[in-house]
């Protein structure tokens, strides 16, 4: 019950934060954090999508928001994977899975999570991390918004004209631990 008020007044903050902010945003990648573990370079990374109307609409429509995140470092590892937003018309939510393309899965995997809000869905859908060589000193980061298909219309679906371009490129540079 507590977790569905809370959810409640996030969301109505982050609706009106939506609406009151000037519109002007452009794509972009933030890099959060990268740190050296064990296991390589770890990078934490967040899309902002410049979010619209238009996008909430046609996912509101039944037609999924996919993009497709890369990242290549100059040591050579590739991760690619692929990120799918849906909003499910029968108990009104909204949740996101992931599909690798190359390189090791998502670390860490997300839970399937259901949101009642695309504001709420779309905090978590934008964030994802991934590990890279510990050699890496350059890593390029990026996020392409892929076609979709409107399963109830039989149609494949381009929302780059909506979102005002297909594609989002960082390259980040993090010095090699000796």
């Amino acid at each position: 019950m507590f977790e569905q008020i809370g959810n409640g007044f996030l969301g109505f903050f982050l609706v009106i934060g939506h609406w009151l902010s000037p519109g002007t945003d452009k794509p972009d990648i933030d890099v959060a954090n990268a740190r050296r573990t064990e296991a390589g370079l770890v990078v934490q990374c967040e899309l902002r999508p410049a979010w619209n109307e238009e996008l909430s609409g046609l996912v509101d429509g039944g037609i999924p928001l996919r993009f497709k995140f890369c990242a290549s470092g100059n040591s050579g590892d590739t991760i690619c994977f692929v990120r799918t937003l849906q909003f499910d018309v029968a108990d009104y939510s909204y949740s996101y899975a992931d599909s690798s393309v190359c390189g090791p899965p998502v670390d860490p995997p997300p839970t399937p999570k259901k949101y009642p809000q695309v504001l709420l869905a779309l905090r978590d859908y934008c964030r994802w991390s991934f590990v890279v060589s510990g050699e890496t000193s350059v890593c390029r980061i990026e996020a392409e918004l892929l076609p979709s298909h409107a399963t109830r219309l039989n149609r494949t679906v381009d929302m780059s004209a909506v979102w005002g371009q297909r594609k989002v490129v960082k390259v980040v540079e993090v010095g090699v631990r000796r």
